[in-house]
This record gives C-alpha cells, structure tokens and sequence, in this order.
C-alpha cells in the first residue's frame, strides 16, 4: 500500500506505461515536441508576418516548465494550440475565427499565478497582457505596437475599426475562460468550443502527465488533497462536462474511460477500497 501521494502518482504512471495506457516517458517527450513544432508552424502560417514576434512573447509569459510540477505552463498552451489545430482541420472554419482562437490559446493563461489566487484574477492578468494601445485609429496590443501595420495585415482587418472589434472579441474570450463557468444561460458557440479546446488536454499523448501530475501538484496537493480523491473528483469532471463539438464528444468518452482507469489503479496502489 502506497499512502505517499507523489510516490502514488509514480506508481501509477509505470503501472499505466506497463499496461500501455499511456506511452514511455521518452515517447512522451518525442511526441510533445513534435507537437510544439506543428503548432509552431501553424500559427507562422496564419501569422506570417508577425507570427515568430507573437510566439516569442509568448515564451516570456510562462513558466518553460516540462517536469510537470505545474499545468498552467508553456506545455499546456502547446496543447492548446493543437486543440485549436484539430478543430480547424477537421471543421469548415474561417481564418478569422482560426486567428482568434490561436491567440486566445497563446495567451490565455499567461501570468497565471498556479494556484496562488482566483482564476478570475489568473484571466485578468492573462488579458493584461494583451493591453491595447491606439495605432493611427486603431486599438490593437502594446506588444504589436511597433509592427502595427503587419498585425493589421495578419488579422485580415480592412479598417482600422476592425482591429479595435477583433482585440475586443479575444480579450473577451480569454475572460470567458474563467473558472467556474457562472454563465447565466448558455454561453455563444465560439466560446463553448474554446472551452472544449482548453479544458481537455486530457485527450493529448502526456495527459497523464499534465492532469495527474501538473494539475494535481499545481491546485490539489498544496490544499492536502489525497491523490486517490483527487483522481476520483476528475472522474465526476468529466462526467459533468458539456461539450460543444463532435470530436470533443468522442474524445470524452474516451477521456471518461482512462480517469476510471486511473481511479481504480490508484485505489489499488493505494489500499484504497
């Protein structure tokens, strides 16, 4: 019986590896960091003018961890983005909405503060950093301000006005990222879908790695959270989840199956009835 809770979390990742429910660590690795060059060319692509700019600023908001003691670092933004790449090579989406959910993805939980303070006070400051600042009539972001007319350009804005609507919708998507939902009625469709996009990380290669470790060392072990609850609670989550696409509802069947399985194997490590 296995009562610490991080020597729990590495039982049951070899426990799954032998099972092979999840791949080899070194797998793991080969597959993220293809993942972060396919997600890295996409938004060049629908970027190419400031696309390398937006991606290096990026890179300063997050924590370049890979050990997986957090979630909300540089790795969950690359999954992310190929969240958002799924979804627009699988659907009729169209560039506009392609750029705006890129962006939401890069930045949405930039400066988050890992458990420290509420999630409303992690999407004001992810959106803080996306601070708009007037460029000849337009608003756009501080940190596009000295190659204002190339992110003119990338965003496809015919006006100025255009820009100023396109920062307002993305600022407000990344809000509507804020946990727990309190929508009043049913939220618009593009945010439901980024919502799927975000939330499910869980469908990636490393899921296990991300939830289970990140996520758990992250929010639940500071609160003392037994990870044997901990895995039953993610359980219940994604239970209660509403989805928006297709995909995300094959993907979650799927995602249910894998926390049952990993509940059952941590209850078992664990002496847990």
């Amino acid at each position: 019986m296995i009562t610490d809770n991080r020597q729990l979390i590495d039982a049951v990742r070899a426990a799954l590896i032998a099972d092979e429910s999840i791949p080899t660590t070194a797998l793991t690795r080969s597959q993220v960091e293809f993942e972060t060059k396919n997600v890295h060319a996409f938004v060049l692509t629908m970027f190419p003018r400031t696309g390398q700019a937006l991606l290096n600023y990026m890179d300063t908001l997050y924590l370049p961890d890979w050990d997986y003691t957090t979630y909300h670092n540089i790795r969950h933004v690359i999954s992310t983005l190929q969240g958002v790449v799924d979804y627009a090579s699988l659907y009729q989406v169209d560039p506009r909405t392609v750029r705006l959910l890129l962006l939401a993805a890069m930045f949405h939980d930039a400066n988050h503060t890992l458990g420290d303070m509420s999630d409303r006070i992690n999407t004001a400051l992810a959106v803080g950093t996306l601070k708009p600042v007037q460029y000849l009539g337009a608003m756009i972001p501080e940190c596009m301000h000295g190659i204002g007319n190339y992110w003119l350009a990338d965003i496809g804005g015919e006006r100025y006005g255009d820009a100023t609507e396109f920062l307002s919708e993305l600022m407000e998507l990344i809000l509507d990222t804020t946990f727990p939902y309190n929508d009043l009625c049913d939220p618009p469709h593009l945010v439901g879908v980024f919502r799927d996009i975000d939330r499910l990380t869980i469908y990636r290669p490393d899921w296990y790695d991300q939830i289970y470790s990140g996520l758990y060392l992250e929010q639940a072990a500071p609160k003392e959270v037994k990870f044997v609850n901990y895995c039953a609670a993610q359980v219940n989550f994604l239970l209660g989840l509403q989805v928006y696409t297709l995909l995300d509802n094959e993907r979650l069947a799927t995602a249910i199956r894998r926390a049952r399985h990993v509940l059952v194997t941590a209850q078992t490590l664990g002496g847990v009835s």
